[in-house]
């Protein structure tokens, strides 16, 4: 290392050790405001500062993540009815009409996914996809609900949205 390189960096922790043992004066200027600076002067007084609060860092746990064990109903993937939306008008109740319900996780073999149609229930399969035909709805409000349970009977979610049917030429 060269003579100049270890006079610099001596310099730099010199003027660090300066700094951090700082002090600081209180005086009152001719107004009577208190005037805080590192350079006494004449009736100023010294300022004992106190150390700043510190916090240790602290590591995050990871979230913990649901067990894929078959039996469990921890694994509980939230599904909701994407189409027809609440309040949805469907202009002809002769066509077909298809209901998607959304899951936010994979749904598995064990679970029982059930769609209500005013209260009827029409039992889905889990493991296709979550779309269902309905070919022929009366005319009027309709309630439509999709609940989702385990292998033990467990609902673990469920979803509900309203529709209103008109036919056409009446």
């Amino acid at each position: 290392m060269q003579p100049a390189t270890i006079i610099i960096a001596l310099l730099a922790l010199l003027c660090t050790s300066v700094t951090a043992s700082a002090e600081i004066y209180r005086s009152t200027d001719d107004r009577g405001n208190p005037v805080y600076s590192d350079t006494a002067t004449p009736g100023s007084q010294e300022v004992d500062l106190q150390q700043p609060n510190t916090t240790p860092a602290v590591e995050p746990t990871p979230p913990s993540r649901p067990q894929n064990d078959d039996n469990n109903d921890s694994y509980a993937p939230r599904i909701r009815i994407t189409q027809p939306t609440d309040g949805q008008v469907l202009p002809n109740g002769r066509l077909p009409t298809t209901v998607r319900i959304d899951s936010d996780l994979p749904l598995r073999a064990e679970h029982q996914l059930t769609l209500s149609i005013d209260g009827t229930p029409h039992t889905l399969s889990a493991t296709t996809p979550t779309t269902h035909r309905i070919p022929l709805l009366s005319r009027g409000p309709h309630t439509l609900k999709a609940t989702l349970k385990g292998a033990n009977g467990k609902v673990l979610s469920s979803d509900s949205t309203h529709i209103i049917v008109h036919w056409p030429g009446g």
